[in-house]
């Protein structure tokens, strides 16, 4: 059995750690609910975007947009969104690890967005676009207005023939979906929540034209797209930080309490101990 000051170490330590995890916990949990109000706001609008994205691209089928081609290529980039700091269960490693799995076979490279994601594949070996770029405490309209126009003009000049998003989709706290989004060439897709709405849809005039029409709009709905990515990501960080805290919380708790079981065998012990050899010596005078 460990000594009585080994434990009371340990006890101390234990508590110490359990302090740090619940106050992260509270952190977590407070800031969970801006992110959770700017994911709510965030889906209509690029739920609207999608539907305007689609309803134009029925209307337009014999319109060929250069970000619509689908190339037969093998070059692939990967936009890989992760969070900054670690702490948050096995959040970041789902979302790295299904980038990696959904790019075998190809000549792909990574582009990351958040420092656990960058430092992942950078220590793997994986190709990277660039040295990526922080996520960030709050989603950035004009971080991800660059990476998308950046992007743009590398699918243009054919660096790669086509272009992914991963991100962590939220659902609660307790649950995060890893997604992977193709963004070009340019496809209408069903990750937005519609919740099997039932849209209106409206007959468009084109001015000047459907092709001067899509150079703006297209743009706008990858931006769209990153961005959503962003917000459902950072919202996703955060629940799984704050369960992860939660758990650990817990198991500091279970884990003091079992320390605190041995400690007061242990003190009883070296005081019955202590008494056997007092009780000892008196009969050894007599």
């Amino acid at each position: 059995m460990q000594g009585i000051r080994d434990i009371k170490r340990r006890i101390r330590s234990v508590k110490s750690t359990e302090q740090i995890t619940r106050a992260m916990k509270m952190v977590a949990a407070a800031k969970l609910k801006g992110a959770e109000k700017l994911v709510k706001e965030s889906r209509p609008y690029a739920r609207t975007m999608q539907n305007v994205f689609q309803n134009i691209m029925a209307r337009s089928e014999d319109v060929k947009h250069p970000l619509l081609i689908t190339r037969h290529g093998n070059k692939a980039c990967y936009v890989v969104i992760t969070a900054d700091r670690g702490l948050c269960g096995g959040f970041n490693t789902n979302i790295t690890r299904l980038a990696i799995e959904k790019s075998k076979g190809q000549k792909a490279v990574f582009l990351p967005i958040g420092r656990k994601g960058r430092d992942y594949l950078a220590f793997r070996g994986y190709p990277l676009l660039n040295q990526g770029y922080l996520a960030g405490d709050k989603p950035d309209v004009a971080l991800v207005q660059n990476i998308v126009l950046d992007l743009i003009t590398r699918y243009q000049k054919e660096e790669f023939d086509s272009v992914y998003l991963v991100y962590s989709r939220y659902v609660s706290p307790l649950t995060q979906e890893s997604r992977v989004v193709r963004l070009l060439p340019a496809e209408i897709t069903n990750e937005i929540d519609n919740q099997n709405e039932n849209h209106i849809h409206e007959e468009y005039l084109y001015e000047p034209s459907a092709l001067g029409l899509l150079d703006t709009l297209i743009p706008r709905y990858l931006i769209t797209q990153v961005y959503r990515g962003l917000v459902e990501n950072h919202a996703g960080e955060l629940g799984s930080r704050m369960t992860a805290m939660d758990n650990a919380t817990k198991n500091a708790e279970e884990m003091i309490a079992d320390l605190t079981l041995q400690y007061n065998r242990a003190r009883q012990a070296a005081i019955t101990q202590e008494i056997a050899e007092i009780v000892g010596g008196a009969e050894a005078l007599r």
